[in-house]
């Protein structure tokens, strides 16, 4: 484990998440995950990001620009979106119809209410796929 920081290139935002994933070898996006989730169920997880950006010093780390995700290539879709292209990255990232995404989301936001907040995560940690033809 190297000392934390903020990261230079693994951003969204403040490099926060991306420096966590450097410095401890976790997934960056796995650690946005949580921040996400932290910050949907009690909000502390928008008050130690608050902190941590203040504390904690902007380094260089040598693996950072090779990062690869989880789910390398899964991008939200310019062309089939009806919001922010969620559900149609997700379906061409599976080969799957559009539609089967969709009604599953739907399906969850009434089952639970995870939906709502899921979609938001994956908005942000999803790339825009500009390439698509």
């Amino acid at each position: 484990m190297t000392k934390l920081h903020l990261s230079v290139h693994d951003r969204k935002l403040a490099g926060i998440c991306g420096g966590l994933g450097e410095s401890t070898g976790i997934d960056s996006d796995l650690v946005r995950a949580a921040f996400l989730l932290s910050i949907f169920v009690g909000g502390m997880g928008l008050l130690l990001y608050l902190v941590l950006w203040i504390v904690l010093p902007e380094m260089e780390f040598e693996g950072s620009k090779t990062k690869k995700g989880i789910f390398d290539g899964l991008k939200r879709s310019d062309k089939e979106r009806m919001m922010a292209g969620v559900c149609g990255g997700i379906a061409k990232y599976l080969d799957w119809d559009v539609s089967i995404v969709r009604i599953l989301l739907i399906v969850i936001v009434l089952a639970g209410g995870i939906g709502i907040p899921l979609y938001i995560i994956l908005w942000i940690l999803m790339p825009l796929d500009d390439e698509e033809e």
